[in-house]
């Protein structure tokens, strides 16, 4: 437990430096990518819950909502992200407001050229914390470890078949403590996937996201998904040397979706930490007829 405690509290001061990794983000792409705006077509609303270690008290959530939609007639999309990340008493929020310049071709096909841009700020409750000491000065009161602008950008080619992204959603250095010290904590995303009709009733969609953080190792996840009659997904998901994820998708309605993942880790301290549990729901405002029954695999 003490070693548990000791990893968390060394996630908490890289807290700035490594976001968070979605199960899903084959659907909930706006959250890496600002370039994703727009893409479905229509009005889109989407909310996420992730709850990792599910048997580690203070151990990482997230949670995230976004909206975007292409503005009527016009190449441009906006969009609105909220995300909100925690891991022990320490959280970092950020709200971003989305633009993305679309260009179509003849093919089907539309580049996608986003910016993001809005704040992020940091805070440990450390009034949250029972110590033995009554009064404790440091941990007595709650601490804002930085406010500071949050810029970002990235490029998604798509179709009705396919798609691929590339973005850097945080472009800035931000001061993280008191002593004047920043890091520079940019990621770079790569992501993409191809739909694969197999027979009428089912499709295959196998797809790949490389996640690098300057600094550290590059994270790898590796999806196949299959869709049954365009209103199921099901899938298995590697995310090399760390987990293998589960992953099931319901088209509700012709507007309304739901998603759940869950995460088996294999990690060394897996056999404490549990397994992670990702909630995913999402609505599709239709305001245009020729769309109200076109499928959005992705």
């Amino acid at each position: 437990m003490v070693l548990i405690m000791m990893l968390l509290l060394k996630s908490a001061f890289a807290y700035a430096q490594n976001e968070p990794m979605y199960s899903q983000y084959i659907f909930n792409t706006l959250v890496i990518n600002p370039a994703y705006a727009g893409s479905q077509g229509d009005l889109n609303a989407t909310a996420v819950y992730r709850k990792q270690w599910m048997d580690i008290e203070g151990a990482p959530s997230s949670q995230t909502f976004s909206i975007h939609s292409p503005i009527k007639k016009r190449k441009i999309a906006l969009g609105l992200l909220a995300v909100h990340d925690k891991i022990g008493v320490t959280g970092k929020t950020g709200l971003y407001g989305i633009y993305a310049y679309r260009i179509s071709f003849n093919n089907n096909s539309k580049l996608s050229l986003g910016l993001q841009a809005g704040l992020v700020q940091m805070v440990s409750r450390f009034s949250k914390i029972q110590t033995k000491q009554a009064n404790d000065p440091d941990m007595s009161a709650d601490k804002s470890i930085y406010v500071a602008p949050g810029v970002g950008a990235g490029v998604y080619w798509y179709s009705p078949r396919y798609y691929l992204g590339v973005s850097v959603p945080d472009l800035l250095e931000v001061r993280i403590n008191e002593h004047g010290e920043t890091v520079k904590y940019r990621h770079l995303f790569v992501h993409g996937g191809y739909v694969f009709k197999l027979s009428y009733q089912v499709k295959y969609l196998p797809g790949f996201l490389v996640k690098d953080v300057m600094g550290s190792k590059a994270q790898i996840d590796i999806n196949n998904i299959f869709i049954l009659n365009d209103v199921l997904w099901l899938g298995l998901g590697y995310r090399i040397g760390t987990s293998l994820n589960f992953i099931v998708q319901a088209q509700i309605t012709n507007q309304l979706q739901a998603g759940y993942s869950y995460d088996a880790p294999f990690s060394r301290f897996s056999s404490v930490a549990g397994a992670s549990h990702e909630f995913k729901l999402s609505y599709r405002f239709v305001f245009f007829k020729d769309n109200a029954y076109m499928p959005r695999y992705f």
